[in-house]
């Protein structure tokens, strides 16, 4: 098969080291031979939907200094691309910021819980809605998964279907249903030592006054998550593929 081609819709600023580092952790958890990942990234410029025609499915990733929830200018242009995308039933795969993006602009609602942040690596368990998904069922009923946030969807859109959820966070990850559309709020796309290093990166926003986290506590806390590491690929495979092969057919 012809390479297959990702866009990786970025929220990083200019200096910020995980910018390529992102490009990077896709690229190799997609797993996938000659998969190429270029970033488009949205303080640079706004996603348009000509990307559906210079893509086999879109990506969004994490932001490190950005929210969903922000008064930021260029968030409407998101919203109104990943509306578009999610009509056209173009195929997504949302991790984290994607993930909460994804939720405000189909009309869900996403807070700031900072009480309830995530940072290290977290169990999640599968709701009955997950372990028949065909994605999700691949994955044991509970499995470790790396995770960053302070933020978090509080109502999913409609549509949306809970495949999984952690103590702190109701929904872990979720579909639209009858679309080629995936998102987790926590990062299959890294590794321990990848969400380790990204750690360190922001530390300050996660360890101070209102998170009450405890750095040593967050460094303690990773470890390997190789469930998770699966879901790209299953992706792939199971989505990306699988619909690529359904249209062939027709």
């Amino acid at each position: 098969m012809e390479n297959l081609k990702f866009t990786l819709i970025q929220c990083r600023n200019p200096d910020d080291p995980m910018r390529e580092q992102e490009i990077q952790c896709f690229s190799q958890a997609l797993n996938f031979p000659g998969a190429i990942v270029t970033g488009v990234n949205i303080l640079e410029e706004i996603p348009h939907t000509k990307l559906f025609e210079q893509s086999d499915a879109i990506l969004i990733g994490g932001s490190g200094d950005y929210g969903v929830i922000d008064e930021h200018a260029f968030l409407h242009p998101l919203f109104k691309f990943l509306g578009d995308a999610c009509e056209a039933g173009f195929p997504m795969f949302a991790s984290c910021f994607g993930f909460q993006a994804l939720c405000q602009a189909l009309g869900g609602n996403v807070i700031r819980d900072s009480k309830n942040t995530e940072v290290g690596t977290y169990k999640i368990q599968l709701t009955d809605e997950g372990k028949v998904d065909p994605l999700f069922s691949e994955l044991p009923e509970q499995f470790y998964a790396q995770v960053g946030h302070k933020d978090r969807a509080d109502k999913l859109p409609i549509g949306a279907v809970n495949l999984a959820f952690s103590d702190k966070a109701p929904c872990q990850a979720y579909k639209i249903k009858n679309k080629p559309i995936y998102a987790t709020q926590f990062h299959p796309e890294l590794t321990m030592a990848q969400n380790r290093e990204r750690f360190e990166i922001y530390i300050d926003g996660y360890t101070h006054d209102k998170t009450g986290m405890d750095a040593e506590l967050i460094r303690n806390s990773y470890r390997e998550s190789r469930e998770t590491y699966r879901l790209l690929p299953l992706f792939v495979e199971k989505v990306l593929l699988a619909e690529k092969t359904g249209m062939a057919n027709n």
